[in-house]
């Protein structure tokens, strides 16, 4: 009781102060004037001639004193009908307890908080409540152009004496921006509800409900400043509820007042939205992958692209046409090697398996976005509603986002990943048009900014529906769809409304600049973070480093995912077996085998075509001995890389190549090393008969061409001279017969280095390109000698499927029907290895020749 007497005190009090103030200002300053001053205009029109005279006299103190009395009668009418249409307002509003939008500013809310504390200091004790926020809001809320009354009203049920509601539905009125930042939906769910992801109620409570400006609730993300709209449930009455600060255990408003430093407004984020270490499991591991340029990617994606290498690799080798000549797919951008490189070095530092996203502790998925402190940096791209990047390194980490998300392979029973990015960012982020790009189920290219928009806003209204039972479709297992864009080119108003409203429903946003209605990140050139706004941002990504990518990089491993993903099941129309090799290949820089050392010298045999293999034939003895096991593997790799480059190669590339995680202080010490043990084991086992195998030349290294005879050497030689001689067609099949005996293996198979995989993909296609060259010269005369240099070809690349293919034809020429049904079944089982089926092309060449010689039809149908 004596609390709320003194309450009441207070409120008298209050009020009388109002009462004079209002006295003073609205009687008292015209009282005043007239006065003291006088009436400062003339009594009567003035003549043209003295209206002459006074503009062209100098100014007086009385006429800067009549100015200024005449302003303050402009003030004073002004503040007047301020206070009228206050009092005008309340007298509508005490009796009928409904609000009305008006506009405001300076005098109507000096005047709404005098009219305020007299009717607080009027209003019995038990009608306090909404008196109280009445008073209060036009003073915490000078910006809004809401009535003042409304806002202390609006978003609640008003009750009576007897405690009974008014209206059976609670309201609140949409806010109108501010510093950029629109109402939405999800907002007001949020601040009124406690729980976003209720806004499809308030969205279905006001659909097509007439507004006060005779506008209409159509779609979620069009709600105008000023409408009121219903509630579904109501909210407790507490006086600050629009305008609070912090909730009680809950986070800051959207609404709060930006930080003095003009910092984006603070957002709500959930636990599950701020940022956790992927590490928590205690596994210790790294938190990305380091490149030599200076980027940063994590081992999720170097996972990803790891198994896109090794599945477009597998791809190729499928559809390579021997005789085509074709080699501008054999190599990849330096950026793949690499990532295989590390993932090589550190096969079980994963985030999760198979490079998932990392969940919080509220089961929530967040996705991996950079480093801190040593560990894996995850982040809830969703509930951000945003995530802004700008400065010098923003558009490295968008790039580096978008490819994360793209590599990003989900946990069981988690929806896909999904990027929506407009065509103008495609080409800025990838340097790529977005026309060249190949279509991927995982990346949805639209044509601009504005169809961006409605592919998001059209995928909200579904889901919408979807949640709660209109379509019949379950929520669970949605695709993330994250929308990728320069903000500024965006509607922002659009945009906040759908990732506020969308935040619940699997809907995020990255957007290069910055993105108040969210988190916006200062990004430095190296990727690290120099400010993170709002504020409960700045702990999660203070010391943090984003992942960063170039967009020559970006675009590389883009192209290596959509390659990977793409359907196999194209037909391909087979080149018949003769085609003769088109490109024309320069000349080896040996245009003849070599002879190999004279019968007195020593030699060793290196053999790279197969396992790496070495072999010593003394100056007294024709017999050759092996050597091999007095060699360790990385010795046997350094020989193969040497063979590689028949005249040599620099000290920093054999360096950079077979130990590119040298200490950069000292680059050579394992190469030194090598070549020390080299020499020692050659002299062990030749008995000093020799004592080195290499030769160095103005800092390059190369193998002995006086004592080192090398098979891969003689290939390419009898292949260069297979080319000079294209007029003379015996000679030239003589060295194409040579080089395909010459070819026992894929080059250096027991190196599993990612430098080895180019080298060896473009010797296969040679030898399968000789082969289709001598089976051209042969079939006319002898198909089944043809036939044994297919086989010959098929047991060295046995998921080639052209040389099923052309198998089949020579066996259905030689009348072996059976023998076609078995190359089938064969390709099928080899294709089995590496998951792939044969081509729709390969089964209908099969069904054809079958059918050509009386045979049944593969697939069961009668010929």
């Amino acid at each position: 009781m004596g609390a709320q007497t003194l309450r009441r005190g207070g409120a008298l009090a209050r009020g009388i102060l109002a009462v004079g103030v209002l006295a003073l200002l609205v009687v008292g300053i015209p009282w005043g004037l007239a006065r003291y001053v006088g009436w400062p205009l003339p009594r009567r029109l003035p003549r043209i001639g003295e209206v002459v005279s006074f503009l062209a006299s100098p100014l007086s103190t009385g006429m800067l004193l009549d100015a200024l009395e005449c302003a303050l009668w402009v003030l004073w009418a002004a503040f007047a009908a301020a206070v009228l249409n206050v009092l005008g307002e309340a007298a509508c509003l005490l009796p009928r307890l409904r609000t009305r939008v008006s506009r405001t500013g300076p005098l109507r809310v000096l005047a709404a908080a005098l009219v305020s504390g007299v009717v607080l200091a009027l209003t019995p004790t038990r009608d306090l409540h909404w008196a109280l926020a009445v008073q209060k809001h036009p003073l915490a809320d000078s910006g809004s152009p809401n009535s003042p009354w409304e806002a202390g009203i609006s978003g609640r049920s008003l009750r009576g004496p007897d405690g009974v509601a008014n209206d059976t539905n609670t309201t609140v009125v949409v806010r109108t921006p501010r510093n950029g930042i629109h109402d939405s939906l999800w907002r007001i769910a949020e601040r009124r509800l406690g729980d976003g992801s209720l806004w499809p109620q308030i969205f279905e409570l006001n659909r097509n409900r007439t507004q006060p400006d005779g506008g209409a609730l159509t779609h979620p993300n069009l709600i105008q400043p000023g409408w009121i709209l219903r509630l579904p449930v109501p909210s407790a009455p507490t006086p600050d509820d629009d305008h609070a600060g912090q909730k009680p255990g809950g986070s800051p408003n959207a609404g709060s007042p930006l930080p003095s430093s003009g910092s984006p407004t603070p957002t709500e984020h959930s636990a599950s939205s701020s940022a956790t270490n992927s590490d928590k499991r205690g596994n210790g591991s790294a938190p990305g992958v380091s490149l030599p340029d200076g980027a940063l990617v994590g081992l999720g994606l170097a996972t990803a692209i790891v198994v896109a290498l090794v599945v477009v690799r597998r791809r190729r080798r499928m559809r390579y046409r021997p005789g085509s000549g074709r080699r501008d797919d054999v190599h990849f951008a330096p950026v793949i090697r690499a990532l295989r490189q590390a993932q090589e070095k550190a096969p079980d530092e994963r985030e999760t398996p198979s490079g998932a996203p990392v969940l919080s502790e509220f089961g929530k998925p967040t996705h991996v976005v950079g480093a801190k402190e040593g560990r894996a940096l995850a982040w809830d791209l969703a509930r951000t509603r945003g995530l802004g990047l700008v400065g010098p390194g923003a558009l490295d980490a968008a790039r580096a986002l978008l490819v994360q998300l793209l590599g990003e392979q989900r946990l069981p029973g988690q929806g896909e990943v999904e990027l929506v990015v407009p065509a103008p960012d495609v080409s800025r982020l990838l340097g790529r048009e977005a026309s060249t790009l190949r279509p991927m189920g995982r990346l949805r290219v639209v044509a601009d900014q504005d169809e961006a928009l409605n592919v998001m806003e059209g995928e909200l209204l579904s889901r919408a529906r979807a949640r709660h039972g209109q379509e019949g479709v379950s929520d669970t297992g949605w695709t993330e769809l994250v929308l990728v864009a320069t903000a500024q080119a965006m509607d922002e108003r659009r945009l906040q409304a759908v990732l506020d409203n969308g935040s619940t429903l699997g809907m995020a946003g990255i957007l290069i600049g910055q993105w108040p209605s969210g988190t916006t990140l200062r990004i430095r050139e190296d990727g690290s973070v120099a400010v993170a706004v709002p504020a409960d941002s700045e702990g999660a990504f203070a010391g943090a480093r984003l992942f960063r990518l170039s967009t020559e990089d970006a675009g590389a491993l883009v192209e290596l995912l959509i390659e990977a993903e793409a359907a196999t099941s194209e037909a391909q129309v087979p080149e018949p077996i003769h085609r003769h090799p088109t490109p024309e290949h320069p000349p080896d820089e040996e245009a003849v085998p070599r002879s190999t050392a004279q019968s007195h010298e020593p030699v060793v045999q290196v053999s790279v075509l197969g396992a790496v293999c070495l072999r010593y034939v003394p100056p007294d003895s024709p017999v050759a001995v092996g050597i091999t096991n007095a060699f360790a593997h990385k010795q046997r790799e350094l020989m193969a890389f040497l063979s590689l480059r028949q005249e040599g190669a620099r000290r920093e590339t054999v360096a950079a190549t077979l130990w590119p995680q040298a200490p950069h202080s000292r680059p050579y010490n394992s190469l030194h090393a090598t070549l020390s043990q080299v020499r020692r084991a050659l002299r062990t086992v030749t008995h000093g008969g020799l004592t080195d195998v290499t030769v160095q030349s103005d800092s390059r290294y190369a193998l002995d061409k006086d004592h080192v005879v090398v098979d891969l050497w003689e290939f390419r030689a009898a292949l260069a001279l297979s080319r000079q001689l294209v007029d003379d067609e015996e000679r030239a099949s003589a060295a194409l017969h040579q080089a395909v005996d010459l070819y026992t293996g894929d080059f250096a198979e027991d190196v599993s280095a990612e430098w080895a995989e180019t080298p060896r993909e473009a010797l296969r296609r040679d030898f399968l390109d000789a082969v289709s060259a001598v089976v051209r010269h042969v079939s006319r005369t002898d198909p089944r000698q043809a036939l044994h240099l297919l086989e010959r070809a098929r047991e060295r690349d046995t998921y080639n499927e052209a040389i099923y293919r052309d198998i089949a034809r020579l066996q259905a020429q030689l009348g072996l029907l059976d023998a076609v049904r078995r190359t089938l079944e064969l390709l099928k089982r080899s294709l089995a290895e590496i998951e792939e089926e044969p081509s729709p092309s390969t089964i209908g060449l099969c069904e054809a020749l079958l059918r050509g010689h009386g045979g049944v039809s593969l697939r069961g149908d009668q010929a």
